[in-house]
């Protein structure tokens, strides 16, 4: 990966039709927001937040298997 991808949000594949046209927008405070207008620090901070989500989720479903 080139310095230059690393600060480039994932791109994912629609679910739908399979396109990988796909742009990947977040909300904040309430407003909808393109993550590919972000400098390299807010999409850090959003993987940070996606990663931190996914760990909580896979505790709970843990916790909830027992």
């Amino acid at each position: 990966m080139t310095e230059e991808e690393k600060g480039k949000p994932e791109m994912g594949t629609c679910f739908s039709c399979g396109s990988d046209k796909v742009e990947i927008m977040t909300r904040v405070t309430g407003f909808f927001s393109k993550v590919n207008s972000w400098n390299k620090g807010k999409i850090g901070e959003l993987k940070k937040r996606r990663d931190a989500i996914k760990g909580n989720n896979q505790a709970l479903k843990m916790k909830n298997e027992t």
